[in-house]
């Protein structure tokens, strides 16, 4: 909401006849994007990250991931990206594919992640799958993934690569 001076003013007279009223009123407060960003990096953490062949199909990756958005705002991510994957996208391990499977339904591709919340991403239930990699095995002992995010951020997190267990 933009609040215009007479809005201002109103909010400014409010307070005084209702001092209550000052604790919970809020102004828009200008940050730079760059500020606003380097906040909201520091508040959006990819971790315990790791990748593994499928049983079903050894070119296929499976990953599990644990997101934590420790921020005051909801965030939407909108892919998921790695040098090693021609395409990502999610799976649910007792998901049954039916014709009408595609991208629309992906749910990497508009995932809203609360504010102050932790969403698990295990090998039980929805979890990503990397499709055609571009490498037999990642040359590494980890693949980076970047997950990216409304607003132009950005989060890449290193997956330790595993074995079947």
């Amino acid at each position: 909401m933009k609040m215009t001076p007479r809005l201002y003013i109103f909010v400014a007279i409010s307070m005084l006849i209702f001092p209550s009223m000052a604790k919970s009123a809020s102004f828009p407060v200008k940050t730079s994007s760059t500020q606003e960003k380097s906040n909201k990096d520091k508040h959006l953490v990819v971790r315990d990250g790791v990748i593994m062949p499928s049983s079903n199909s050894p070119e296929i990756l499976q990953g599990f991931f644990i997101i934590e958005n420790k921020s005051p705002n909801d965030m939407l991510l909108q892919n998921i990206t790695s040098p090693i994957c021609d395409r990502i996208s999610a799976n649910h391990s007792d998901q049954v594919k039916t014709s009408n499977d595609s991208a629309n339904f992906d749910i990497f591709k508009h995932l809203a992640v609360p504010h102050a919340s932790v969403m698990v991403f295990p090998k039980e239930g929805y979890h990503l799958v990397c499709y055609k990699l571009k490498q037999q095995e990642p040359v590494k002992d980890t693949a980076p993934f970047t997950f990216h995010f409304l607003g132009g951020l950005n989060v890449t997190a290193d997956f330790s690569y595993q074995n079947h267990e």
